[in-house]
């Protein structure tokens, strides 16, 4: 694809098939004047519209001017200067919409931002209005990591309506829920960041995983890649062109939700096709990192698999969990994976 960036990250929502936390966010005052639109209640649970209906329209991106190289379509990176590094940021909607979530990585690692004076720093922050107006203002901030003279890969993704969660009486799906749309930005350190005290907060409340690497296998194509992507077709061959993912609950692929014990639940994302391929792979639950960002790279004829043990003590009656793969190439920056949401309940 090459580093092509558009200004703005964008995407239609579609209902497909209804079957069925982030932090809650006031903005200071000042930046307050406008906020993402909400259905009212009643719309919010009303699933009767037909399949393919637009539903809605969010776009995303840095509200500064962005300045770009000789080519016109590559960005220059933004410059930090020392400090809490500061991003105005801005999110157009039209159309039907509900609440808007947004995720930041830095370098493919979550990062805990406030947005503005006053604000509580969050990995997510969610943001929601009864009025419905079309723009939502706001800053990214926070201390970035590394050294003075480094690149770094700003990634913001944004999360639509990512209060939703099935009950498991009325709804048992998350149906078009939970889409993301990511913005990608480089960032050039020109001088040292200090360090501080919230980098060594630790999130990492699951600690129990592994990355094994084995043999892929036909089987493993019938029975996963081909069922998530819908391609009986899919060959070994193919997997040369693009890379694939499968997530599954105990090496067995679930649909919308998974009803836990008092055994340890094993989730898992597995990552195959074009060699050499790198991410940064996140396990979240309830819109929070969970566990240690792992780098996994992908190899000609094998599975990278990333197994995290969640011990259902973590989890009060149900949580929301997914996996993040933030890419690690320059040219595949913009190509963020995020795995179906699955309710994890008792």
């Amino acid at each position: 694809m090459g580093q092509i960036i558009i200004k703005k990250a964008m995407a239609l929502f579609f209902v497909l098939v209804f079957l069925t936390g982030c932090s809650s966010t006031k903005l200071p005052q000042e930046e307050s004047s406008s906020s993402i639109p909400v259905l009212d209640e009643e719309q919010e649970t009303d699933f009767s519209m037909p399949e393919n209906t637009i539903i809605g329209t969010v776009s995303h991106g840095p509200s500064i001017e962005t300045q770009y190289e000789e080519d016109g379509i590559t960005p220059l990176p933004f410059e930090y200067n020392g400090g809490i590094f500061s991003l105005p940021y801005e999110v157009s909607v039209e159309g039907v919409s509900t609440n808007i979530g947004f995720l930041v990585f830095w370098d493919g690692t979550p990062v805990a931002y406030d947005v503005g004076d006053g604000t509580e720093a969050s990995y997510c922050h969610t943001f929601t209005q009864n009025e419905k107006k079309e723009k939502l203002s706001f800053s990214i901030r926070f201390t970035p990591t590394g050294r003075a003279g480094e690149r770094h890969t700003l990634t913001v993704a944004s999360i639509y309506n990512p209060d939703y969660k099935p009950d498991m009486k009325n709804s048992s799906s998350y149906g078009a829920y939970h889409n993301i749309v990511c913005c990608v930005r480089p960032v050039y350190l020109s001088v040292d960041p200090p360090v501080s005290s919230s980098q060594s907060e630790t999130f990492h409340t699951v600690k129990e995983l592994t990355v094994t690497e084995e043999e892929l296998t036909h089987d493993f194509l019938e029975k996963n890649l081909s069922v998530l992507y819908g391609m009986r077709e899919l060959t070994m061959e193919t997997l040369d062109k693009q890379v694939y993912f499968a997530d599954l609950i105990n090496g067995e692929l679930v649909f919308d939700n998974y009803a836990i014990s008092n055994e340890p639940v094993s989730a898992e994302l597995c990552l195959c096709g074009t060699d050499g391929k790198s991410y940064a792979v996140t396990l979240y639950l309830d819109h929070q990192p969970v566990c240690e960002t792992q780098r996994l790279t992908v190899h000609k004829g094998k599975i990278t698999r990333l197994s995290v043990s969640i011990d259902p003590a973590v989890i009060k009656d149900s949580s929301t969990a997914y996996f993040v793969a933030v890419p690690l190439d320059e040219e595949d920056s913009v190509n963020v994976v995020k795995s179906r949401s699955i309710l994890l309940y008792k």
